[in-house]
Parts: C-alpha cells; structure tokens; sequence
C-alpha cells in the first residue's frame, strides 16, 4: 500500500510540474497595458528603464544597445505622445500594434511596433531592417524644421540646372566611392543639422538612367529614411555636381548614406 501510495504521488508529481513550469512562462500581464507601459518609459524619457524593455536586433551586446540609447543619438528627437490605432493578435507569444508616433519635431508617422514575450514578459522587439522596408509604414507629417527648408529652397530656386550646380560644398562629412550591380552602402556617421550638399565628382552607369542616395538615420524605433536624391546620367569631374540634400534629423544624429544603381560613383555629404 505504501508502494503504491508512492507511486501515485511520483505519478501526480510528473504531470503536474510541466503545467506548473508552464504557467511560470505565460504572460502576467496583459499586452495592452505592456505596451503602454513600454511607450510611457519613452515619452517620459526614462531611457535606462525603456531599454531593458527593448529586444533590438541591431545589437549583438546589450550594453551597446544601452549605451546608445542612453547618449541621445537615437533620441534627438523625443516621442512627446503616441496612440495605439491598431492590434493584430498573432499568437499567445506575439502582438503586431499599429502605433501613431508624433514627434517634438513635428514628425509623425505610423508604424508596426512588435510586441513579444521572453521568460513570461512582454517586450517591443525591433528588427534589424529599415522601417520603410515595411508596406505599413507611412508618414503623416515632416518636422517643421524640414518643411521649412524644402520651402525656402522652392523659394530661392531659379532653375534647376542653375540651383544644382551652384551650390559650393563646405565641410566635407562623409566621403564615399565604389563600383556596385545594385546597391552599396557607407559606414555610420554622424551629422549635426539638417541642411546638407551631396556632392558627386563622378558618376557612371552601366545600366539605367539615375542612381539614388538615401541617407538613413538611427532611431529608436529603427533605421529611418531621413534624406533622398535620385541623380541622373554620368557626371564627370569637371561638372561638379552638387545639390542640397535636406535631412529629416534633429541634434546629433547616427546615419549612414545607401546608393542604389548601377555603376560607379565618387563623391561625399557635406554642411
């Protein structure tokens, strides 16, 4: 009896600790109040305490992923409010919000902000990818700051062939060259304002009309256009090309600059 009376507390053991340790996984809290949560740590720009809330795979070290969110490269611009538009339910593990960020800039957009659980909590998750990558991103409103100088720049501009050969280049930021089939890529580095010359001495294809330069900037919530110019046909040394190149950024920002096309290409960023 005393056997048995073992065997049966061994066999109601097995099945109950699995469910047991089960239930230490599943969510304690409710993903609608996480992600206001999260969002609330943001806006009152409690930075230390939004970043260990935060799974962001664009760092491989989280004291990194810290430390950047601490030096307010990513958050020149702070989020001053947000509002939840949309929920997609996905799994028990995972819940896709539809989320309207505005600005103190005057930015606004609407985006896709992944919210997913580890160890039994919730946390935004960011990927690794540019924002505009995804169909869903859109924006609602350019800063103030950027709509003020595309305005001044209609303003003053005679002619286009006249405005973008005028233009004289000052410090030099970021130089760049390269053969590519289709894309390539600068390493990051930082700019301080908005105003900014692209400067092209050469510029050959070997199929198309035009190559892009976008520049990209680093945020909180990823890697965001900030700037693009699309240039035509080959450009030689003695044309010296140069445009303006105005970058939705505010403060010290982290960038880097990706030329789409095909061909060769030499030239810089500068103020």
């Amino acid at each position: 009896m005393k056997k048995l009376s073992t065997l049966l507390f061994a066999l109601i053991v097995s099945i109950l600790l699995p469910s047991n340790i089960l239930a230490s996984e599943e969510n304690t809290t409710d993903p609608d109040a996480a992600i206001k949560e999260i969002l609330d740590l943001r806006v009152n720009n409690e930075m230390e305490s939004y970043a260990k809330r935060v799974i962001d795979e664009r760092y491989t070290k989280e004291e990194e992923k810290t430390s950047e969110y601490l030096d307010g490269s990513l958050n020149g611009d702070p989020l001053v409010s947000y509002e939840v538009i949309e929920k997609n339910i996905v799994n028990s593990k995972k819940v896709v919000y539809t989320v309207r960020m505005d600005y103190e800039s005057g930015f606004v957009y609407e985006n896709k902000v992944n919210l997913e659980t580890f160890k039994g909590e919730w946390y935004i998750k960011i990927l690794a990818k540019h924002l505009e990558d995804n169909v869903d991103f859109k924006v609602v409103k350019k800063s103030k700051e950027v709509k003020q100088l595309i305005e001044k720049e209609n303003t003053e501009k005679q002619s286009y062939d006249e405005y973008e050969i005028g233009i004289m280049s000052g410090i030099l930021l970021k130089s760049f060259y390269g053969s590519f089939d289709y894309s390539i890529d600068t390493s990051n580095f930082y700019i301080s304002g908005s105003s900014l010359i692209l400067g092209i001495n050469e510029q050959t294809l070997d199929s198309g009309t035009n190559m892009w330069y976008r520049l990209y900037k680093d945020t909180l919530d990823g890697w965001l256009k900030a700037a693009e110019k699309r240039v035509y046909n080959n450009v030689t040394s003695s044309q010296n090309y140069r445009t303006s190149f105005t970058a939705n950024v505010s403060g010290q920002t982290k960038v880097f600059l990706r030329i789409d096309g095909d061909g060769y290409t030499r030239g810089g960023i500068y103020y």
